[in-house]
């Protein structure tokens, strides 16, 4: 592999100005704070709050300027290795013959000891990722004092290599699926006392602290798919496990065949051309029991009270069961009209089905025996 002879930063940087991009631009395209991308094209890499920013975003910015990838991350690792193994005179530039040591020689005996203290100070600092290089007069270590919240967006592909991170506790990580965004999980400080991290999931607010984990449904289909676990929480950076289950599509063939003798009566829900999944939600008036299974899959049982609600999807078909029918209402996001269970007090089956006449696809209720 040739390298460029000039550093990486240098190189992001040419690159950038061929394809006639300002910093402002490239921020907008690639979602990256304009700080972040001066900081990268002069080899700043203190800058960053930990590694995994670095690599995230040299990730997007060499996609957005359409470089080999092995190339720009196999630079990074050779300036970050070559900066680990400079003398501590590099770092201070004390290369510089009789610097400061003119007319002075006890100077020079004390200050020896200083600079080494400094120096071991210094090199603890940069492993552990927390030196206090400053640039703009920024802090960049204290988050608490940051207004602008950074944003890393993750695939799930990514997600899958690596799904442990530490970022600063007014971070926000979107998870992406293809480019789509499947949910945000937005960060909103510490509560200091209990040593807690607030945190925004769509339209719920949680307050988690080390050893809470939060399993949550997203699609809103009644499974949960986004699990999180809170590793750590410090005054700057909370350190959590990311976990997704991404819904894979059923191939379904609903019968209703064993279902024919015992329908009592069938009445046509709307027109559904062009539905491919169904989004279904069963709302409790009253406390009631509930079972529903979804195409092939097992039927699962909840028990819900008043205001409470189950969702599920199913792409062929569906099969109802209540204990209570009249204190429910269904409802399918794909069509406004809601359905009542049934009769208060009784108990009530139903499968729902879609049938083809002609041009149209129809969804179907059929009330069982």
């Amino acid at each position: 592999m040739e390298y460029p002879t000039i550093s990486l930063g240098q190189y992001l940087k040419n690159e950038r100005e061929q394809k006639g991009l300002s910093i402002d631009e490239a921020a907008l395209e690639t979602n990256i704070a304009k700080k972040y991308i001066e900081a990268l094209e002069k080899d700043e890499y203190g800058f960053f709050p930990a590694e995994m920013y670095v690599t995230g975003f040299l990730s997007s910015y060499i996609e957005m300027l359409e470089l080999d990838k092995e190339l720009v991350l196999s630079m990074y690792k050779r300036a970050i290795n070559k900066e680990k193994e400079a003398p501590l005179e590099v770092f201070y530039d004390l290369h510089t013959p009789n610097r400061g040591a003119k007319k002075n020689g006890r100077w020079i005996v004390l200050s020896i000891p200083i600079l080494l203290i400094g120096g071991v100070i210094f090199i603890l600092n940069f492993k552990s990722g927390t030196s206090s290089q400053q640039t703009n007069n920024t802090q960049i270590s204290d988050y608490s004092a940051r207004k602008n919240s950074t944003i890393i967006n993750v695939s799930l592909a990514e997600l899958e290599q690596n799904n442990q991170f530490s970022i600063g506790t007014e971070d926000t990580i979107v998870l992406l699926d293809e480019e789509m965004e499947i949910v945000k999980i937005e960060f909103l400080g510490v509560v200091q006392r209990n040593k807690q991290i607030k945190f925004n999931i769509g339209q719920n607010q949680y307050t988690y602290k080390k050893g809470d984990v939060l399993n949550t449904d997203v699609n809103g289909n009644g499974v949960n798919d986004l699990s999180l676990e809170i590793i750590s929480v410090t005054e700057k950076n909370v350190e959590l496990v990311v976990m997704f289950k991404k819904e894979v599509a059923q191939t379904s063939f609903f019968d209703t065949t064993p279902y024919i003798k015992s329908i009592r009566n069938t009445v046509p829900l709307a027109i559904v051309n062009n539905k491919d999944v169904f989004n279904t939600t069963i709302t409790a008036t009253k406390a009631v029991w509930v079972g529903y299974q979804a195409d092939t899959t097992e039927e699962k049982q909840r028990l819900l009270n008043a205001g409470e609600a189950v969702r599920f999807t199913f792409i062929d078909g569906a099969k109802i069961s209540l204990g209570n029918a009249g204190a429910v209402i269904i409802t399918f996001s794909e069509f406004t009209n809601n359905i009542r269970g049934g009769i208060e007090g009784e108990t009530s089956q139903s499968i729902f089905y879609k049938k083809t006449s002609g041009s149209d696809t129809t969804l179907y209720r059929s009330q069982l025996k």
